[in-house]
């Protein structure tokens, strides 16, 4: 791996020194920016505009709505089936049913319906419901067909979405739309508006749920979607919503009063997105909005089981999928990886394209091999936007939507052959080689003696870390005094170092890099990339490195 230095600092630098080289490294020089970065704005003062949402669109779709208010009309919310969605379609229902509106919500089942605002989906809801009136949350936004198939049923459609836009929007009453923020916040700033518009409706306190999808969604920690973050998080550790109380003791982090992005990342985001990858994300729905402490306890303890049936099966197709990749020699020599199979799930597919992009640092495309028509999911690297790389090659697909970091589409299943071949061939010219060489990013060089608890609170402060924040990332030259492997399966590393100006012995740990152990001895100097740390045992706090990277000291 390549480490890529973002900045450098002599040995000996004061604390206050390293932390003004980081929020350099992130953009945050002036003192105005810095006190932004640290405090963030509440979400309750963000104005539209500062999110990339027009007052006309709000203004639009108020308008529209006031007349369904008098006219009690039937409203229907077109969800989606992951974090987001769920807590999207969650935030508007409330706020609707609050401001005593007739709305229903309806979360599309992923094999049943497919993706976004489909005709299937819709047609269901039509024969359900009778509506007048769709309004989409976290969809929508390439859906034409879709919305002439409602101008001709005479439905009404208001879309507020967060996804690619294609060169033709929709048709339709309003669109709310921001590519700066998730889905879930959209609906949080049209539901926040729609509360200043409807005297008997209140915001209900839904913040955490924003929070949760800013995270799921690997929005970047940066600017309003921090905002949302950090609330969201503080939010989240208190809240009294009986379906999240519910979820996070059967997850087993309800003692804990402050969450990361890594409890949202890991422990909550995938309980609710398992729901739509394997069964339906209407229980993951129902367990958001009920207010039965009860239910929502049998809801949450559903989500666990589903996730873990969830985790089965995606350690078993990527094991199937790395197989396939490793006895192509076609794949290993493009500058993209595209695997399909019949037995992939399509509920698992970003799963198993994450993990290969993870592990080999190229995009990514899985598909689901279906009879007549197959589902694909992608995701990419930095520097690569994977739906407009998609869309070049829109002639061989059904639909495409997405980000620039992953993408979903549907295609024939006899054009995957020819979609594949001409994809690779394009990979080969128009994804740059050195974009597929994996780099770690350093913030600064670093002494073993400068590593301190008070150095470690102050990067605390630099929370919540993600895309575009990641946790600051320090190098330094050490020598090894100890090291064994570790864990049920012998995956990971733990270390001892010292260095001439810290002769006491520093822990490190090392999660699955017990491959460095045959290549490290007793006595050499090396160099570690690692944050920093801190590891409590037996009521014992102590800092360490969390290593990312070990190499010879040159």
């Amino acid at each position: 791996m390549n480490w890529h230095f973002k900045s450098s600092l002599k040995p000996k630098a004061s604390s206050t020194d390293i932390i003004k080289a980081l929020l350099k490294a992130r953009g945050q020089t002036t003192k105005d920016q810095v006190a932004s970065f640290l405090h963030s704005t509440p979400p309750a003062e963000l104005t539209p505009c500062q999110v990339g949402i027009t007052a006309k669109s709000l203004n639009l779709a108020t308008k529209r709505l006031q007349q369904a208010h008098v006219n009690q009309e039937t409203i229907v919310i077109f969800g989606d089936y992951d974090a987001d969605g769920i807590c999207a379609t969650a935030i508007l229902w409330e706020t609707l049913h609050h401001a005593g509106f007739s709305a229903h919500p309806f979360i599309p089942h992923r094999e049943k319906h497919g993706y976004g605002l489909s005709i299937k989906g819709l047609q269901q809801v039509i024969a359900t419901y009778q509506p007048s009136l769709v309004i989409t949350v976290d969809n929508g936004i390439v859906a034409n067909q879709a919305a002439e198939f409602l101008a001709n049923q005479k439905v009404d459609l208001i879309i507020t979405d967060h996804h690619q836009p294609s060169s033709t929007k929709p048709k339709a009453i309003s669109i709310i739309h921001s590519l700066d923020i998730c889905g879930a916040a959209v609906a949080w700033i049209f539901s926040k508006h729609l509360s200043t518009q409807f005297p008997a409706s209140s915001l209900p306190e839904s913040i955490d749920l924003v929070g949760i999808a800013t995270i799921a969604d690997l929005m970047p920690m940066t600017g309003v979607n921090r905002s949302f973050a950090k609330y969201g998080l503080q939010a989240l550790a208190t809240t009294k919503r009986p379906g999240l109380v519910a979820l996070k003791e059967s997850a087993e982090i309800s003692e804990l009063t402050t969450l990361s992005t890594y409890h949202i990342g890991f422990v909550i985001g995938p309980r609710i997105n398992a729901m739509g990858r394997l069964k339906h994300g209407l229980d993951a729905l129902r367990l958001l909005c009920t207010t039965d402490p009860s239910r929502a306890l049998q809801l949450a303890q559903t989500l666990t089981n589903t996730n873990h049936t969830r985790q089965d099966l995606t350690a078993q197709f990527i094991i199937q999928a790395d197989t396939i990749y490793q006895s192509s020699p076609v794949l290993q020599q493009s500058h993209i990886i595209i695997i399909d199979h019949p037995d992939f799930h399509e509920g698992i597919i970003g799963l198993i394209a994450g993990k290969l992009t993870e592990k080999y640092h190229k995009p990514s495309i899985v598909i689901s091999r279906g009879t007549k028509i197959s589902k694909a999911s992608a995701r990419s690297i930095s520097g690569v936007n994977i739906i407009d790389f998609i869309r070049t090659h829109q002639h061989f697909l059904i639909n495409a939507g997405g980000h620039p970091g992953a993408a979903g589409f549907s295609l024939e299943t006899t054009n995957i052959s020819p979609f594949t071949d001409s994809l690779i061939q394009a990979s080969l010219s128009h994804i740059d080689k050195s974009l597929l060489l994996p780099t770690l990013s350093i913030d600064l060089s670093l002494d073993l003696n400068q590593l301190s608890f008070k150095l470690y609170h102050q990067i605390d402060q630099f929370q919540p870390f993600g895309i575009g924040n990641p946790r600051p990332v320090f190098a330094t030259t050490a020598q090894l005094v100890h090291s064994r492997v570790i864990g049920k399966s012998s995956d990971h590393l733990k270390l001892q170092l010292t260095s001439s100006a810290h002769p006491e012995p520093f822990d490190a740990i090392g999660f699955n890099l017990a491959h460095f152990y045959n290549q490290i001895q007793i006595g050499q100097d090396l160099q570690f990339a690692f944050t920093l740390d801190q590891n409590t045992w037996n009521d014992n706090t102590s800092l360490q490195l969390h290593l990312k990277d070990i190499k010879p000291s040159s």
